[in-house]
């Protein structure tokens, strides 16, 4: 799993606010379960995305980093966040949403892992309650591990990502910050973070085997999901 423990500082800065995220989510509330009052976010990093959601609901996050969730906390001193593996948490309530977006999924390594995850999400959620998650596919990781390292500016300092395939099947993403202390002066350091992706038709097959029912997959920016998609969202209903 990513820790984000040296990356995790700039994560904002990196990001953005993620306002167009949350923007989603609450159109797909809307859209699926309008009487949501209730929301979990797994993977919910820095609190950006419920940052924009807190206004219409009852919000909770969970993480596995220490560090980006002590930034949450900041951002959000009256929301509740709990430090758990998306694959094992239990917080002992439901809710009436779950998201779990910006690709958090893929940091699960094994198809298995994301069954056991989905089946978390699936005992937190209430009766007719909506998962909501996206993934990158296996032709983007695939593309960006053959693509040259790129540059990224944010503020005074850059960050260097290259990505590329591991021998186990992982894609790896090698991250280098340069952080300008001040002029021409740089302080560097950096993480490597692991994703993996799954045939659709696999990951259909283990929100299934977890109860979940109305599966609808489409691609922001095609509309349609289809071999060329590279960022696929996912919605679906708890059954029962």
């Amino acid at each position: 799993m990513a820790s984000y423990d040296i990356l995790g500082k700039y994560y904002d800065q990196i990001m953005g606010d993620q306002l167009e995220s949350a923007g989603c989510v609450r159109k797909l509330l809307l859209e699926h379960y309008p009487q949501a009052r209730t929301v979990l976010d797994l993977g919910c990093g820095t609190g950006a995305i419920l940052s924009h959601l807190v206004q219409y609901y009852d919000v909770t996050g969970v993480d596995l980093s220490t560090t980006l969730l002590a930034m949450a906390r900041k951002k959000l001193p009256r929301i509740p966040f709990y430090q758990a593996d998306m694959k094992s948490f239990d917080l002992g309530c439901s809710f009436d949403a779950v998201i779990c977006l910006r690709d958090s999924v893929n940091h699960l390594r094994r198809i298995t892992d994301w069954q056991r995850a989905f089946a978390r999400v699936h005992r937190h959620l209430n009766p007719g309650g909506l998962f909501v998650f996206d993934i990158h596919t296996e032709s983007k990781l695939r593309r960006l591990a053959l693509s040259e390292p790129r540059v990224h500016q944010f503020e005074d300092h850059l960050m260097v990502i290259d990505v590329s395939s591991t021998a186990n099947g992982l894609t790896a993403w090698h991250l280098k910050v340069f952080e300008q202390i001040r002029a021409g002066v740089y302080h560097s350091s950096e993480e490597t973070i692991h994703e993996k992706s799954f045939r659709l038709g696999w990951i259909r097959s283990a929100l299934r085997e977890a109860g979940f029912k109305a599966i609808r997959t489409f691609d922001l920016e095609r509309g349609k999901v289809s071999a060329g998609s590279e960022r696929i969202h996912v919605v679906c209903r708890r059954s029962g």
